[in-house]
């Protein structure tokens, strides 16, 4: 998340926030959607990483990526050490699946970034 202007950062106990619920159920209401929206994102994540192989990994990425950025030329948010970690194996078995998808004609990657052929 960003600001667009500034912005003051509101602090309360957990005690204030059921308080609060009690009270407004507009703003009960809203927090709750906030959460459903995220735990929809985090499931996203998980459909995207875990339990797939290395490739399937890469490529559900890259296309969330490519959604994201509007471009098949995706600028990689993170390095490529920060993504192998995200996706729970080491730098070098990313790098030989590149490697492998670059060699099939699938992708071209430069160090920031990777292009879906």
């Amino acid at each position: 998340m960003s600001a667009h202007q500034p912005t003051r950062i509101l602090e309360m106990s957990r005690q204030a926030a059921f308080r609060l619920f009690q009270e407004n159920s507009v703003f009960l209401a809203r927090y709750l959607a906030y959460v459903a929206d995220n735990a929809g994102l985090l499931e996203d994540k998980l459909t995207h990483f875990t339990n797939l192989p290395i490739r399937a990994r890469l490529l559900n990425f890259l296309k969330a990526e490519q959604k994201k950025q509007g471009s098949r030329h995706i600028l990689l948010p993170t390095s490529k050490k920060a993504l192998a970690a995200q996706f729970g194996v080491q730098r070098t078995s990313l790098s030989r699946e590149l490697q492998k998808m670059r060699a099939e004609g699938l992708v071209t990657f430069d160090r920031p970034t990777i292009t879906l052929l």
